[in-house]
């Protein structure tokens, strides 16, 4: 989130923020407490993002991603946005129709690239889009077609496969991380998310469970 300060200007809360070349910006609060200031004051800075570019895909696609810094899905926003950001960065959400959509699916097809991670893709789009719209940054989010989501896959590592993959040289906590998934079938996020308190030594158990 962009560095700014709260403050009171004639009773009254203020926001104040920086721009990269140094312009100073000051924007009057609605709010009655310090606690709702601070709400308000996050609002009126991922809207001025998005105003300062037109409210373009891009610069929703960035407003957004700044709500999710420092979950895992922000890097992922990163990473898929070098694929979504090059078809559809530079158009307004009202000018974006079915016939994107399907000239996309088509263009990642001809890429190599499967319909799952489209489906995902594409995923993050509407993510994007339907955010703007809850948060009054857009009267309407597009509808955005994604290619049918594929069938869960039910393949199984053989035992040759995984002393292939536990051969292969990597850090320490990578390979930790391999045994706790093979020997668990734990997801990765649980497995990153796992803490010392939920691994009992005596019983030889770890407790996936956050609740």
């Amino acid at each position: 989130m962009q560095e700014y300060s709260i403050g009171r200007l004639k009773g009254r809360f203020v926001v104040v923020w920086y721009e990269k070349d140094g312009r100073r910006h000051r924007h009057r609060l609605d709010a009655g407490t310090l606690e709702h200031a601070e709400a308000e004051a996050r609002d009126v800075l991922l809207t001025q993002i998005a105003k300062k570019d037109e409210l373009t895909v891009e610069a929703i696609w960035k407003a957004y991603s700044e709500t999710v810094e420092g979950r895992p899905v922000h890097d992922s926003m990163k990473y898929t946005g070098r694929s979504v950001l090059p078809w559809f960065g530079s158009l307004r959400p009202d000018q974006i129709n079915v016939r994107d959509c399907k000239a996309y699916i088509i263009d990642r097809r001809l890429a190599g690239i499967q319909d799952g991670t489209i489906w995902t893709q594409l995923g993050k789009l509407r993510t994007c889009l339907n955010w703007a719209e809850k948060t009054g940054l857009i009267e309407r989010a597009p509808y955005i077609e994604r290619p049918s989501k594929p069938a869960p896959k039910e393949r199984y590592l053989t035992r040759q496969e995984i002393a292939q993959l536990l051969a292969v040289e990597c850090a320490p906590h990578t390979l930790l991380a391999i045994r706790l998934m093979l020997s668990t079938a734990a997801r990765v996020t649980a497995v990153l998310e796992l803490t010392w308190n939920r691994v009992d030594f005596e019983r030889g158990q770890i407790n996936l469970r956050t609740g």
